[in-house]
């Protein structure tokens, strides 16, 4: 191996004459399933549907009607195989939805909101009712963080 200065940085050798002429190979075979974490910040959800259960894509599968909770919705449509703990990221055992993937690709989306034509009130509510959260790791509700508490005078 050469090494260059700064400018032109380190070229190890690529050593790819065993996989150049190769074609490309899947290593993980389709599943056609997701598992998804029923909670997404906040509180706890509770699941809405049950084993068994055939749902779409967008349909509303797990729900808390606290404050500072974001409800879950499912993103494949097909059948509900499992509702246990899994492992997820942070190394918690957490409560999941596993979907078995149907191929309909069946929606239930909200309809549209104008955004030009609805109240603050609205628009909160359909960022809650979305699920809506943060990307910074902890899933923290859009809604709570768009809706701060009033200014308290000292």
């Amino acid at each position: 191996m050469k090494t260059h200065t700064f400018k032109g940085g380190i070229h190890p050798d690529e050593f790819k004459e065993m996989s150049n002429k190769c074609p490309i190979t899947d290593v993980f075979p389709s599943t056609k399933t997701v598992t998804i974490p029923v909670t997404m910040g906040g509180a706890p959800n509770t699941p809405v549907v049950q084993v068994g259960d055939s749902v779409k894509r967008g349909q509303l599968i797990a729900k808390n009607d606290a404050f500072m909770s974001a409800p879950v919705h499912s993103s494949i449509s097909g059948k509900v195989k499992k509702i246990q703990s899994c492992l997820v990221t942070g190394n918690l055992e957490v409560p999941c939805i596993t979907i078995e993937a149907d191929d309909s690709n069946e929606t239930d989306f909200m309809p549209p909101l104008d955004p030009f034509a609805c109240s603050k009130e609205d628009a909160l509510k359909r960022i809650k009712d979305a699920g809506i959260v943060g990307m910074g790791g902890a899933s923290f509700p859009a809604h709570v963080k768009l809706n701060p508490p009033g200014r308290q005078k000292d």
